[in-house]
């Protein structure tokens, strides 16, 4: 599974765990019509801002490299 449909998946239990699309809007502070785009796929999630997925997925954790996750273990 690609990173974009990851996310994609990511937001729809996003807006399943909030009750609706309007309810994560408020919850995250994204504009509901841009959730509302990404969901409907009118815009690509693989074009989302770092910002608004930050917004969307607070707990969201990234490594970049291999040390990072093994400094981390340790």
């Amino acid at each position: 599974m690609s990173l974009a449909e990851k996310v994609q998946a990511a937001l729809a239990k996003a807006i399943e765990d909030a009750g609706s699309r309007t309810k994560l809007g408020r919850k995250t502070g994204v504009d509901i019509s841009l959730i509302n785009r990404f969901a409907c796929g009118e815009r690509k999630v693989k074009n989302m801002t770092v910002g608004t997925l930050e917004r969307l997925f607070p707990e969201m954790k990234i490594t970049f490299f291999r040390e990072e996750e093994e400094t981390k273990q340790q």
